[in-house]
């Protein structure tokens, strides 16, 4: 059964409406619908999703208590990846947090004793993190009911006379609920919510899919917008995640000659070609060193220790070389260990750290897992995400207590245990999968790599986005190398800062990726101002924020969360699926910008309601009713007044952080 919360009470007037006249978007879920339990809701405005971006769109949606907001969330905890998945909202890339972000820090430094007003390092625990989202909600009268626990299933168009006067009006979603402890037991709960306007803050652009906006996965070839970083990349222009430039040769092949786990058996295709590839997920796991906080790690089920012998392997080639892991290398090469501010361990008592991503070859990233995942539906994903969770969790246990692993890295890994006081109800293990990039708009405005900072300042500008170009590995793969030996590669990994050129250097050859990969070992301290707690190991995320001295800031406009055609989708955004290249993308794909065009999703819409009602108020036509479809379009906004909004009443910072209070840019490109 779903989970339902109603934030502050919430008066509804229901309206007998008739749901025949009604277009389902999909096919049936069930042939015996008298299985199912249906509800049916009314609502000035639905949200799907409550991550960081579903959080801001149903507050600023609510416009202090103006309108109905409805938000339902797949998982059983709210957050997404800034809580449920461990991440926070740290990676600011140098830009700091803003509007309803800066207020969420604020939140959270109350729970570690830091004075209102004064800023706090954004990487608490998760629990802190989802409690300050909660409030949030919670905030100055909102008018915010949550259900959690329920994803969308399709989607129907009104064919009424009426309600088709607005062309490309999603009139209702139907939601499906599962169990709290199990989310592969669907319940026989059909949640079914009309509402005015719909803001898609899901991950992989649910509502957007169903109502069959167009839409992209995978990745462009280096021709569709001249992208010299787009498609499949041959060239390994950095260290960090290469086999080849780590001097790391691993035999891909067990002792029966079969191919090793994790390892595909696709060619390696042509430079800059597009395919339906992702970049790789993962789950964040919190560890800690502290040992009366500590889960020990355990096999996951249908545990199998040769599943990870390409782990071992490594292992064994790094070994090798004699170097400075001569007696094993320590965990944090496997994987970055990010802790908690210090503040945080100084109220708690516990050295909690964020485990993610890594520098080696083969980390906590895994390729090939996701393969499909774009176009699956939600059974299919909770398998893939089942097996990220068998491989994070192998991996550890592997790591610290198979018998051929050194005694070394053994005892180091063993040093942690999951955080006994995060994800409590998850058996200590986050819930929310890093879906890094799934399906994406194709929208009224699409951000490329040529043109994000190109300008830089924009003026129908709602967001700021602060983030290099970040494509972790994609895929992995064998290739000959001079038709003599076949080795491991993995394939698709580029990080290059965003600059007016499209890139920080001017080609994206050897010479420029030396020249990031040696920004990256010289600038391997952790700056507060980035957002980075203290860490143990290597920690490439939070040094790559200001690469050289660039920062990577760029305005994120309005237009690449709105549908390009009306009769598509006429009362919905898109803020977090949103319009980008996949090359553009990896830089967009962070929290706190989701949040801050969450934000300005939710103000559009309210201000639409606003429009409609002062409309109606004018000619003394009778207002419409709650849930029905709205006189006017998303594409219809006025952005101006929605800047003037977000900055005046949210305090939502939507230029860079170099430019004058006029909008003119002081920022200078050096070579």
């Amino acid at each position: 059964m779903a989970t339902s919360f109603l934030v502050l009470p919430l008066v509804l007037i229901i309206l007998l409406l008739s749901f025949a006249d009604l277009i389902d978007a999909t096919v049936a879920i069930d042939d015996d619908d008298d299985k199912f339990e249906y509800e049916t809701l009314y609502y000035d405005v639905l949200v799907v999703g409550a991550n960081a971006a579903g959080v801001g769109a149903a507050v600023t949606a609510s416009s202090n208590g103006t309108y109905t907001v409805k938000v339902v969330e797949p998982l059983h905890m709210i957050g997404g990846m800034a809580a449920a998945g461990g991440v926070s909202l740290m990676n600011q890339g140098g830009c700091g947090l803003t509007g309803l972000s800066k207020q969420w820090n604020q939140l959270v430094g109350r729970y570690y004793g830091v004075a209102d007003g004064m800023p706090f390092p954004p990487f608490p625990r998760m629990k802190e993190s989802e409690l300050a989202f909660w409030e949030l909600l919670n905030s100055s009268s909102t008018t915010i009911d949550v259900s959690l626990g329920c994803h969308p299933i399709s989607v129907k168009f009104p064919t009424t006379s009426e309600e088709q006067e607005q062309e490309g009006c999603i009139g209702q979603v139907d939601f499906s609920c599962h169990e709290k402890n199990d989310p592969h037991r669907v319940t026989n709960s059909i949640l079914s919510i009309k509402a005015s306007y719909i803001i898609d803050a899901s991950y992989d652009g649910d509502i957007m899919v169903l109502a069959g906006v167009d839409h992209t996965f995978g990745r462009e070839p280096r021709s569709k917008y001249n992208e010299s970083l787009a498609g499949v990349q041959v060239e390994e222009t950095s260290d960090l995640e290469s086999f080849a430039r780590q001097n790391i040769t691993i035999n891909p092949y067990d002792d029966d000659g079969k191919l090793l786990k994790y390892i595909s058996p696709d060619p390696l295709q042509t430079a800059g070609s597009g395919d339906d590839k992702l970049m790789a997920f993962q789950y964040f796991a919190c560890l800690s060193t502290t040992p009366g906080n500590q889960v020990p790690f355990y096999p996951p089920k249908d545990y199998h220790a040769d599943d990870f012998l390409l782990l071992l392997r490594q292992t064994k080639a790094v070994m090798a070389h004699k170097g400075k892991y001569s007696n094993g290398p320590p965990l944090s090469y496997f994987g970055d260990v990010q802790c908690y501010d210090p503040i945080v361990e100084n109220v708690t008592g516990n050295r909690d750290c964020c485990f993610c991503c890594g520098t080696a070859p083969v980390n906590t990233d895994q390729t090939g897992l996701n393969q499909g995942w774009a176009t699956s539906d939600y059974r299919a994903r909770q398998a893939m995400a089942d097996q990220y969770k068998y491989y994070l969790q192998g991996s550890l246990y592997f790591l610290s207590h198979d018998p051929r692993i050194p005694e070394f890295t053994k005892n180091d890994t063993l040093r942690y245990g999951y955080c006994k006081d995060e994800y409590e109800d998850f058996d200590n293990f986050p819930p929310q999968l890093y879906v890094r990039i799934s399906n994406r708009l194709v929208g009224q405005k699409v951000l490329t790599q040529n043109n994000m900072a190109n300008p830089r300042i924009k003026s129908d500008a709602v967001a700021m986005g602060c983030w290099v170009f970040d494509q972790h590995i994609v895929d992995r793969q064998v290739v000959d190398e001079n038709n003599s030996s076949k080795l491991v590669r993995n394939e698709g990994f580029f990080r290059a800062e965003v600059s007016e050129r499209g890139l920080y250097c001017r080609h994206p050859d050897a010479q420029c990726g030396q020249r990031l990969n040696d920004d990256h070992k010289n600038n391997t301290s952790r700056s507060k101002s980035s957002g980075c707690g203290g860490g143990d190991g290597n920690d490439y995320h939070c040094s790559n924020s200001n690469v050289g001295n660039h920062f990577p800031w760029y305005d994120v406009p309005f237009g690449v969360m709105v549908p390009a055609q009306k009769r598509q989708a006429s009362n919905l955004l898109v803020p977090v699926a949103l319009s980008a290249s996949s090359v553009a993308y990896s830089s967009a794909r962070i929290e706190n910008m989701f949040m801050d065009l969450g934000s300005a999703a939710g103000v559009a819409v309210a201000n639409l309601l606003d429009q409609q009602q002062q409309q109606q108020d004018q000619q003394q036509s009778i207002h419409r009713s709650i849930g029905s479809c709205p006189i006017l379009a998303v594409q219809d906004t006025n952005v101006t007044g929605v800047q003037h909004i977000l900055s005046t009443v949210y305090q939502q910072k939507f230029h860079g952080p170099d430019t004058s209070p006029d909008g003119t840019s002081s920022y200078v490109e050096s070579e």
